[in-house]
């Protein structure tokens, strides 16, 4: 009878050990800045990037009130705890580009990444889109 009592202790441990070893690593891994995500702006207009995963991005911008469309390409990265953005190319006319903007990151997860742009203060939500 000892011996049965002794398999399901050593299975039970086992299992426990898997779990908090799944729960450990799902804790403490770092969420991926990579995919698709949309900053809704004023109105109805908003903004949506395309991350890749060697931090290049494109990022279409519509609903703006004079009814034009912005395409913005360039690279994004985080590091330390601060968010920079380089853009490359920018289908307005007369925009200048290179342009680098750095914002430092308050909080992000999985879904969410919210940042405070270091030129005008503002907070900026991007939020992951699953399908």
């Amino acid at each position: 009878m000892r011996t049965p009592m002794k398999k399901i202790v050593s299975i039970s441990l086992a299992i426990l050990l898997l779990g908090s070893c799944l729960f450990l690593w799902h804790h403490f891994q770092k969420p991926s800045f990579t995919g698709n995500w949309i900053i809704v702006l004023r109105g109805s207009a908003k903004s949506s990037f395309v991350i890749e995963p060697d931090g290049s991005y494109i990022c279409q911008t519509t609903g703006l009130t004079d009814r034009s469309d912005i395409t913005y390409k360039g690279s994004i990265a985080i590091k330390d705890g601060v968010l920079t953005q380089t853009t490359t190319s920018d289908s307005q006319p007369r925009a200048q580009v290179p342009r680098l903007r750095s914002a430092h990151v308050i909080r992000m997860d999985v879904h969410e990444l919210v940042v405070k742009w270091d030129n005008t203060g503002t907070e900026t939500i991007f939020r992951k889109v699953t399908r």
